[in-house]
């Protein structure tokens, strides 16, 4: 199961549930739920936890160019946003500097 040919055979407003449980996780006992929007083609993920909001786009385009399953890309999207959580937290308390 391809992504990009399951969004046509679902539809977008389905793909829009679909991804916002696939990316849905835990960290560090932290539940990380994402809001799901479609702007033009491009897919807008957001995830909110206390003073940190981040956000990951991704168009039609990528998805139409990616040869794997919901699951490997979930997984994908998961490890982003760990570490761009991470790199935020870090800037946050213990103020490390983009210098």
């Amino acid at each position: 199961m391809r992504i990009y040919h399951d969004i046509k055979r679902v539809g977008l407003h389905d793909t829009i549930h679909i991804l916002q449980q696939a990316l849905t996780f835990v960290y560090e006992d932290y539940l990380f739920e994402p809001k799901v929007t479609l702007n033009m083609n491009m897919f807008i993920v957001v995830y909110k936890k206390s003073d940190i909001k981040i956000c990951r786009n991704i168009s039609m385009y990528e998805l139409e160019g990616l040869n794997i399953t919901l699951e490997e890309f979930a997984l994908r999207i998961k490890n982003e946003i760990i570490s761009q959580y991470r790199h935020e937290m870090d800037k946050l308390y213990n103020g490390a500097c983009e210098c």
